[in-house]
């Protein structure tokens, strides 16, 4: 019954958007029962984003499941399909892959997967998997692993968040759980805002911290343990410390995605210097690459797969076609 249908639904390539497991398993439905069924007594069932909240490394990736807390409605049949949208800021989240993560077919039957349609630009993911015969063999209740989705984290914000929507459960004989009557809960991600630097020259990581709610930055020197503080930025924008100027300490320094302007204190002088480089949808790359020992301005486009390096020597623009979309910038 579910393959038939999904053999159909994969024939006319209907994969597009958010609708391709809503449409997959709307099919299902359809094709075997007729109306829409539901399940008695709602509300005992919880799709998640496990664990609730996790840091997340800076130009690194991570992991999160989505996970289903299944209730005995579900019972005797058991779990049978699954279909969800996870919803991101692609300002600072991008979708690697997303998988089943085995839970579905955990009572031996099996499983095939719809997806996964990664739209990073649009900030949205679908994905969707069914199980079909043996007929006479339950689905699995109880918690259920779904999906394991793996996830780079772009840049720093205080916090972030993986909404789930659309979400829509069936059991094995195409009865479905769907919109009011599922418990959904998003995930919360903070991307921690790392600014610890050597910003006294005296070849020892400073302690520091930027805080969002004032747009703060807080250093302690190593060099005589006082404290230094300089508000430079707001909750929105990025931090980009480096040295820009070639003293040896480390300057403050921030990108606002709204502008797509740098904006420099140098530690020279604390002269500020500002300059227009990038967009919102951007990752920020700054380092020295002219080898003159000062941090240049630069970025990469994702969407072109381009960098774009604005040389301190002289302020010239290098750009190098260099990777694609879904790749991972490495850069320190």
């Amino acid at each position: 019954m579910f393959q038939k249908a999904f053999l159909r639904i994969n024939r006319a390539k209907r994969f597009r958007s958010g609708m391709i497991a809503l449409c997959a398993i709307g099919a299902i439905v359809l094709a075997a029962v007729g109306p829409l069924p539901l399940l008695a007594n709602p509300g005992t069932v919880t799709v998640r984003v496990n664990p609730a909240t996790r840091a997340a490394p800076v130009n690194g990736t991570f992991t999160v499941d989505i996970v289903a807390d299944v209730g005995a409605e579900m019972n005797p049949s058991g779990l049978g399909a699954y279909q969800f949208d996870l919803v991101y800021d692609p300002n600072y989240l991008e979708v690697i892959s997303v998988s089943d993560a085995g839970g579905l077919g955990s009572t031996n039957r099996t499983v095939a997967a719809l997806g996964p349609d990664i739209s990073n630009p649009g900030g949205q993911t679908t994905f969707a998997a069914y199980s079909h015969p043996p007929l006479d063999v339950s689905g699995p209740g109880a918690t259920v692993v779904l999906a394991r989705v793996t996830l780079w984290a772009k840049r720093s914000t205080s916090v972030t968040t993986l909404s789930l929507q659309n979400a829509l459960l069936t059991d094995t004989q195409a009865n479905a759980w769907a919109g009011a009557q599922l418990n959904i809960q998003p995930g919360t991600i903070p991307l921690p805002m790392v600014v610890s630097a050597d910003y006294d020259n005296d070849g020892k990581t400073d302690i520091a911290i930027f805080r969002p709610s004032t747009g703060v930055w807080y250093i302690r020197r190593s060099t005589d343990g006082s404290m230094f503080a300089m508000p430079w930025g707001g909750s929105t924008d990025v931090l980009v410390p480096g040295d820009y100027d070639g003293d040896g300490k480390t300057d403050i320094a921030i990108f606002r995605p709204s502008t797509g302007v740098w904006y420099i204190r140098r530690s020279t002088d604390d002269s500020m210097f500002a300059m227009p480089w990038g967009g919102s949808t951007d990752v920020l790359v700054p380092g020295d690459y002219d080898g003159d020992g000062k941090t240049d301005i630069a970025i990469f486009r994702p969407s072109t797969g381009v960098w774009y390096i604005r040389r301190s020597t002289d302020g010239s623009m290098f750009a190098m076609p260099w990777g694609g979309s879904t790749d991972v910038t490495l850069w320190k």
